[in-house]
């Protein structure tokens, strides 16, 4: 009747059976709650006991064994300082740096007793011949000259420890310590050297706390060999360790580590590094000692661990009705997220802490796809600029092969008998190359600076080299524009600095040259100044000024994005790819500064940037200019700036000077003057020297009494140079000029100036000097590219007077070099068959031909490139097209290094 009116209550759905389980499934609930309630705290205590145990314990041991490495090191250190010490005591004996025999045999034969470690003490000259050791035998017979400890040591200038090895006549292990042996003069005479006895070392080393646990030492070199070992020396001492493992070893000095040993035995291991001997002192526990420990206690927490086991598997029971259902379903969403990452969305219709959980998943899943996007576009992105870099670079080798034919053969029909009209069609034809050039070569820069390529080179060079170098490069820009190109420096000698020349003459080089395109008349002028920051920097601040068009405001705000001009019009007027602005600002932000512009139209435009340049180490500082104080000076030019920047220039030099602006008011300052003689040197403008009135004067007050007369020219003006008796001067002083050569010109030092810069085919100066090293010589040339032979071969014969061999590919030069001698060799790179690189390995390799300079010429620019060439043996590199100046300047650098 119970049954029956409790079924009636429940009602036609719901059985007896069902209800008698949905009470027990009841009372189960609450016995697994009481049970979670009592058992958990209790879990946790042993848990937390258990491992506070476990932790003590091991790190008794880690202390243990971190001590044990230490005093490993701190024996072997003492241990190898003693033998240093008896090692300098050898050496500093007279009888030895004698290399007396008898001598050095008696000093040498009681150290063996004094020092149970020493097997041998010996003294070896430096051919490998014994001269005298401790041990009794015919020291005349015996060489180690085949020896790996007497061939390390003699490349070595302080103590070498050598590898063990077994003695040829007691088999007992050993190893050697060497260290130079000098006479009273400081030059190496020979080697002193010490065999230690390596078991005898060993138990000078050895613990017996790790021996009890299992574990011992090891001693390992730097590159990989096992030094010393307890236990097991014999076995092991010698043996190579696994790559992995010697890693492993170096990463891990000053932490734990669990190598697997060469016996087999895993043991927990320690490592100090001793650099200064090329060793690791290694010690190691085996590890069973600590497994013994943790299985007892994992005995006594057995208990507790199947009561863990209970719990949680009652605790699944009973979460399981409520907790099953979502997450099946957050489950099945994770897999269809697997299988199609596009189309998988969680059900947030789900209540409490899922439906959080499956809105953060759909959350995430959003993110991921969007994140994936992303990584794609870069991945497009970074391709097609790997692919633009590849392009450009293969471009660029094609592109100059043939233009070092255009430009060389055009230097070298320069040279030749030409009308004024010819002369003029090739001065065009190599202006135009220089120009394609000069572009080829800024989206080179300009590619590998957007790709993070870049990489600026840091030496020691000189400030003044560079200013004379922009000259050449842009001196005759402006003379052909009749423009006044200045430098307004201070009379301080530049120091020696340490960063990139190359790039700062590139930023140079790109601001002056656009001064000088962009204006048609006035001046262009580079203001240096320098600010010491302390004794190990210098911050200099570059100035560029001109009186050219200018810009506008709005102008102004572009002028620095890449293939982009100020006006549409400009590039038709002037020309320009809009390239080199956008380089130099970037080159100068990677050097560390800022490039910054200011302009207005029809007023100029000035830019300006600032770099800090680390001062070179143990560099010569230049002498101060001096010997001119006193000096009276007449300055006549009839540019106000000239004039000012000769006035500050004199003055710091200590000279009193007066500055006019015409020979009009020289003329009437000369008459009031007490004598012509009331001035030392006179310095004119040339185009004043030219007028009658000039000459005038000089007639009604020359004589050998008058001062010396120096003309100012503009770079390049070889029209003055030879007018100069004519127009009664004594020197010039081309624009723009250096304090340097402004006090040698007021000293009367230099009857000519030293770089006029090339023009229609003609060399500087200094590539002249060159001529005179080069010519005679004797060169081979392996170029495959007939023009490239035409060029490089006529103008090393015609312009240098070099007996010049040509060798069409690889084989061929190592044939002609096995038969005739050369001075010098100057190697293409991509020639078929064998490359310009595996040619020089090949020279290297031969040891009658390791000292011939090897010079590369080569259409690849990129600094990678000048790597390669140095490391595959190459002594300098030229880039194709190449300056003759270059190539000759460049030839002559390595003869004179050869001969010297």
């Amino acid at each position: 009747m119970l049954l029956k009116s409790i079924r009636q209550l429940l009602g036609p759905g719901l059985s007896t059976e069902s209800f008698a389980a949905y009470r027990g499934r009841q009372f189960f609930k609450r016995q697994l709650l009481a049970s979670l309630l009592v058992l958990a705290p209790l879990l946790v205590l042993h848990s937390l006991w258990f491992y506070e145990r476990d932790q003590q314990r091991r790190d008794a041991e880690v202390r243990l064994l971190e001590e044990g490495a230490k005093q490993l090191a701190e024996k072997t250190r003492f241990t190898i300082e003693r033998l240093d010490q008896l090692l300098r005591f050898v050496g500093q004996r007279e009888e030895v740096r004698r290399m007396d025999v008898e001598g050095c045999q008696t000093l040498l034969r009681g150290l063996p007793k004094i020092i149970p470690l020493v097997a041998n003490v010996g003294v070896v000259d430096l051919d490998g011949g014994l001269v005298c050791m401790s041990h009794e035998g015919d020291a005349a017979k015996t060489r180690f000259a085949d020896r790996p400890w007497f061939q390390e040591g003699l490349r070595v200038d302080g103590l070498h420890v050598g590898k063990p090895y077994a003695g040829v006549v007691t088999q007992r292990l050993q190893f050697n310590l060497v260290r130079p042996l000098r006479d009273g003069a400081g030059r190496r005479i020979g080697l002193v050297t010490v065999a230690v006895d390596l078991r005898q070392f060993n138990e000078q080393v050895r613990s017996q706390a790790l021996a009890e646990r299992g574990g011992g030492i090891v001693l390992v070199t730097e590159d990989g060999y096992i030094f010393n070992r307890s236990p097991g020396l014999e076995d092991f001492v010698g043996q190579q360790v696994r790559a992995d493992a010697l890693q492993l070893a170096k990463q891990s000095v000053g932490k734990i580590f669990y190598p697997r040993s060469l016996d087999g035995e895993p043991r927990m291991t320690a490592v100090v590094h001793l650099p200064e001997y090329k060793l690791y002192a290694i010690t190691g526990i085996a590890t069973r000692y600590l497994e013994e420990v943790r299985r007892q206690a994992a005995l006594s927490g057995g208990v507790t661990v199947l009561m863990a086991m209970l719990l949680a598997a009652m605790t699944a029971l009973y979460a399981a009705r409520w907790l099953t259902r979502p997450l099946m379903s957050l489950t099945q969403s994770v897999r269809a997220y697997a299988a199609d990452p596009t189309a998988a969305l969680a059900d947030e219709s789900l209540t409490g802490e899922f439906g959080e959980l499956a809105r953060e998943f759909n959350r995430m899943v959003d993110a991921r796809a969007k994140a994936a996007q992303a990584r794609e576009a870069q991945a497009l992105a970074e391709a097609a600029n790997e692919a633009k870099s590849r392009f450009l670079a293969n471009i660029s080798h094609e592109v100059r092969t043939p233009m070092n034919a255009v430009l060389g053969l055009t230097q070298l029909t320069l040279r030749t008998e030409l009308d004024e009209q010819q002369r003029n069609y090739l001065n065009k034809t190599r202006e135009a190359a220089e120009t394609l050039l000069s572009l080829l070569d800024q989206l080179l820069d300009l590619s590998r600076i957007e790709a993070g390529k870049f990489q600026l080179e840091q030496r020691s060079f000189r400030l003044d080299e560079v200013l004379d170098r922009l000259v050449l490069m842009v001196g005759q820009q402006a003379h052909d524009k009749q423009l006044t190109l200045l430098y307004e420096l201070s009379c301080e000698p530049l120091p020696a600095v340490v960063g990139d020349p190359l790039r700062l003459l590139q930023v140079l080089v790109n601001l002056c040259g656009n001064a000088i395109k962009f204006t048609d008349q006035g001046i262009v002028q580079l203001k240096l100044e320098r600010v010491p920051v302390g004794s190990e920097a210098l911050q200099l601040r570059f100035r560029i000024t001109d009186t050219g068009i200018g810009m506008s405001e709005q102008e102004l705000q572009r002028v620095f994005e890449p293939f982009v001009q100020a006006d549409v019009s400009i590039t038709r007027r002037y020309g320009g790819s809009g390239l080199g602005l956008a380089i130099s600002r970037q080159l100068v932000e990677l050097m560390g500064g800022q490039l910054s512009a200011r302009s207005a139209r029809g007023q100029g435009s000035e830019f300006t940037f600032s770099l800090r340049l680390p001062l070179a180490e143990r560099a010569v500082p230049p002498p101060p200019l001096a010997g001119l104080a006193g000096l009276r000076v007449l300055v006549v030019d009839p540019n106000a700036r000239v004039r000012a920047i000769l006035a500050t220039q004199l003055e710091e030099l200590g000279c009193r000077s007066i500055t006019l602006s015409d020979v009009d008011t020289a003329w009437r300052v000369w008459q009031h003057s007490a004598a012509v003689a009331s001035f030392d040197v006179i310095l004119i403008d040339v185009a004043l020297a030219r007028q009658p009135a000039w000459s005038q004067l000089l007639r009604a007050h020359g004589g050998e009494s008058r001062p010396r007369i120096v003309a100012l020219t503009r770079h390049g003006d070889e029209e003055a140079l030879q007018q100069l008796r004519q127009l009664g001067l004594d020197a010039c002083l081309p624009k723009p000029w250096r304090p340097a050569s402004l006090a040698a010109q007021l000293q009367g030092r230099c009857e000519r100036p030293g770089a006029i810069g090339p023009g229609d085919g003609q060399l500087s100066q200094a590539a002249q000097d060159c001529l005179a090293q080069l010519r005679g010589r004797r060169l081979l040339l392996v170029e495959d590219n007939d023009f490239n032979q035409l060029v490089a071969g006529d103008l090393l014969r015609e312009m240098a007077g070099m007996e010049v061999s040509i060798a069409g590919n690889g084989e061929d030069a190592l044939q002609q070099l096995a038969e005739q001698v050369f001075d010098i060799v100057l190697m293409d790179i991509q020639m078929p068959g064998m490359d310009g690189y595996e040619v020089t390995r090949r020279i290297r390799s031969n040891p009658d031909l390791r000292g011939l300079p090897v010079i590369a010429m080569t259409a690849h620019a990129s600094h990678r490139d000048r790597e390669l060439t140095l490391l595959a043996g190459m002594n300098d590199h030229v880039t194709k097209p190449f300056e003759p100046e270059t190539l000759l300047c460049t030839l002559a650098h390595w003869l004179q290094i050869q001969r010297s």
